[in-house]
């Protein structure tokens, strides 16, 4: 009697795994289908899929994203950008109701993992996850904080998130990293609602910046701004016009003219 039982749950125990297993491949299917390489008629397949999954999907999703690590730009290979991809809309069809999977999101944040997942499902939240990617631009490495400046400007389409996030913005024009400076700097560019709190940061990265890129998306933003909020002072006009004549770069100085005469920077 005892061996029949044992027996029983013996073979149980296998089905459980053997349903799991299945269920695991089924899902990792639905992913391989989200790929941009597959046909229109697989995606709308697996998106379809994923929807009638629902929040049953969550677990794999998350198994997925711990699964692989973003390294340094010569590191990365075409399976992590293609994985990448694959969760990056799987998240886009959750969107909002992706609100459980935060702790996960931000986890790998902390230990600098599967960091752009993490940054990308925050942004198919939307105006939910703008304020985690906010603070992210805060995060001790550099990587996180180029990445999600970049991502910022994916979802800070309104006011309430562009007033959140200018002041952050604003503090990674002092960062190390000019590329981290020249991506802020643009952001501020598209972001900035108001002019007084933006020009002055901007203007002294179009005069003293050591990087002539950073100068020149200084000097841009700074005429994207000035349209967009109707015209400048006289003190910028000033600096703009000291840029113009003195900066070093022609780039630079040809930027400033094209700004001063109310061309599109």
């Amino acid at each position: 009697m005892k061996l029949i039982i044992l027996l029983l749950l013996t073979t149980a125990t296998l089905a459980g795994c053997t349903e799991a297993g299945n269920k695991d491949k089924s899902l990792l299917k639905i992913l391989t289908q989200l790929d941009p390489t597959c046909s229109q008629s697989d995606r709308a397949k697996a998106i379809e899929s994923l929807r009638h999954l629902g929040t049953n999907a969550f677990p794999f999703m998350i198994e997925e994203m711990n699964s692989f690590k973003w390294h340094t730009p010569e590191e990365k290979d075409e399976e992590v950008l293609s994985r990448t991809r694959r969760l990056r809309t799987a998240f886009e069809v959750f969107g909002a109701d992706l609100a459980p999977l935060i702790p996960e999101f931000q986890a790998n944040l902390d230990t600098n993992r599967n960091f752009v997942s993490a940054l990308d499902g925050f942004v198919a939240m939307g105006d939910r996850g703008a304020p985690y990617l906010i603070v992210a631009m805060t995060n001790c490495e550099p990587p996180i904080r180029l990445n999600a400046v970049a991502a910022i400007i994916k979802v800070g389409t309104n006011s309430a998130i562009a007033k959140l996030a200018v002041p952050n913005l604003l503090l990674l024009l002092n960062d190390q990293s000019a590329l981290i400076r020249c991506v802020s700097v643009e952001t501020v560019g598209e972001l900035c609602a108001e002019s007084d709190n933006c020009i002055a940061p901007l203007l002294k990265i179009a005069l003293t910046d050591s990087d002539l890129v950073v100068r020149s998306q200084g000097v841009k933003a700074i005429g994207k701004i000035s349209m967009r909020l109707g015209g400048m002072n006289a003190n910028t006009k000033s600096v703009l016009e000291e840029i113009s004549r003195q900066d070093k770069s022609d780039v630079v100085r040809l930027c400033a003219e094209r700004v001063l005469a109310g061309k599109e920077p």
